[in-house]
């Protein structure tokens, strides 16, 4: 888990788990060494290899703020703007590929371009993403959930791919979306 400010952190350790936040990148002699039963990531920078994930016998899984397969990688809030793809939350088991994972849950949601900020969608599928954990956490801990494979259309960016966009943010990401669509539209 990469958010230190996470909900979900007191949600587990009220389960009665241990819990280690880690914004680093992780390694193999790390997993081996702290023998973890799960790997929960949310909020975290970094791809996890193959061989880590073997570690965790499909006990890995990601929380993503996009409405998986779209917008896979970085940045999936901003991309379902700017791409105009449906917005949402997906939990997926990890696997050797960027967040093509088999799901186990999602939920879709829209927005008013109008009166929205990106900081302000960012903050609402956070807030959907940890319920929508903390709804189903037991079928998952027990491996009790449903696998769906990804199949259809897909996007991936990457943290880059923004770059020539980032300078119309004239507010940051408390930018207006409506408004910055609006000046990006010839851009892309």
């Amino acid at each position: 888990m990469g958010y230190q400010d996470s909900k979900l952190i007191n949600f587990l350790k009220d389960d009665g788990l241990q819990v280690k936040v880690c914004d680093e990148r992780i390694s193999l002699d790390f997993v081996k060494q702290e023998r973890f039963d799960f790997l929960i990531s949310y909020g975290y920078r970094y791809i996890i290899s193959e061989k880590i994930l073997t570690h965790f016998c499909q006990n890995a899984i990601n929380l993503h703020i996009s409405l998986l397969p779209f917008n896979r990688g970085s940045d999936p809030n901003f991309w379902s703007f700017v791409k105009d793809t449906p917005k949402g939350v997906s939990i997926h088991y990890l696997d050797k590929g960027l967040d093509t994972g088999d799901i186990i849950v999602q939920k879709e949601l829209t927005f008013d371009t109008a009166k929205e900020s990106f900081s302000s969608t960012y903050k609402i599928l956070r807030d959907e993403i940890e319920k929508l954990f903390m709804q189903n956490w037991q079928e998952i801990k027990t491996q009790k959930c449903k696998r769906v494979k990804q199949e259809g259309e897909f996007s991936v960016h990457k943290s880059i791919d923004k770059q020539h966009l980032i300078k119309y943010l004239h507010d940051g990401w408390d930018t207006n979306i409506k408004s910055f669509l609006d000046k990006i539209k010839d851009k892309i």
